[in-house]
């Protein structure tokens, strides 16, 4: 695939939002090791980044390269519904978080970090499935189909 290519472009994401996921799972641990004063700012700042990039790479799949595989690939609908529904809940958990760090860390520290593990493992679940998907469905498309997708996400 050449280096501009959508679907590695999507594939890549999901090793800066981990990168991300993984440094957030460092200042919690550092909010429940009793510096939820100190780290309070740097998590809300954290969380309304990934929750910007994590809805961006979604856009970029659902509004563009979803539909059009769906048109074209009608054999991955199933994948692609999962992978959906996937989005939901870590975007529904994503907001929570957001929602729980804007009201401060000091009294809300143990219910964040809950969510957080279960964000953390939803996310690294559904990244894991997703590059498979993006690689299985890259290696059906040819170049021009590329050039179409890459138009397609342009924008969103």
């Amino acid at each position: 695939m050449p280096a501009n290519d959508p679907i590695l472009a999507l594939d890549h994401d999901h090793v800066e939002l981990s990168k991300l996921v993984s440094e957030l799972d460092g200042l919690i641990a550092r909010a429940r090791a009793g510096e939820a004063a100190a780290v309070h700012e740097d998590v809300a700042a954290l969380l309304e980044g990934l929750r910007e990039d994590l809805f961006l790479h979604f856009a970029q799949e659902e509004e563009g390269l979803f539909p059009y595989l769906g048109a074209r690939l009608p054999d991955e609908r199933g994948a692609i519904a999962a992978i959906e529904t996937a989005h939901d809940a870590i975007c529904g958990a994503l907001s929570r978080m957001n929602h729980l760090a804007s009201r401060g860390l000091a009294d809300h520290v143990e219910p964040l970090a809950a969510l957080f593990e279960r964000f953390a493992a939803g996310y690294a679940a559904h990244a894991r499935e997703e590059r498979a998907f993006l690689r299985r469905v890259g290696a059906r498309l040819d170049d021009a189909q590329r050039a179409e997708v890459t138009e397609l996400v342009k924008g969103l």
